[in-house]
């Protein structure tokens, strides 16, 4: 029997593993990458940003006056 690291490879066949985010080549990397950086840019605690209505990738400050 072969050694998977902390599991025999029984165990590895039996097994179900729940990942709790996304792993490097995984398709849905990017988009949990991009759903967690934009709760943080628009969050009043981490940058504090807007984002765009007509393209959400886009992300601006408005200064004292509410002006973009």
């Amino acid at each position: 029997m072969v050694e998977l690291g902390f599991m025999s490879e029984e165990d590895f066949n039996t097994s179900c593993i729940e990942l709790k985010g996304g792993m490097y080549g995984n398709k849905d990397a990017a988009l949990l990458y991009f759903v967690r950086f934009t709760e943080y840019a628009i969050s009043e605690e981490g940058l504090n940003l807007c984002q765009s209505e007509a393209d959400p990738c886009v992300f601006y400050r408005k200064n004292k006056e509410g002006i973009a």
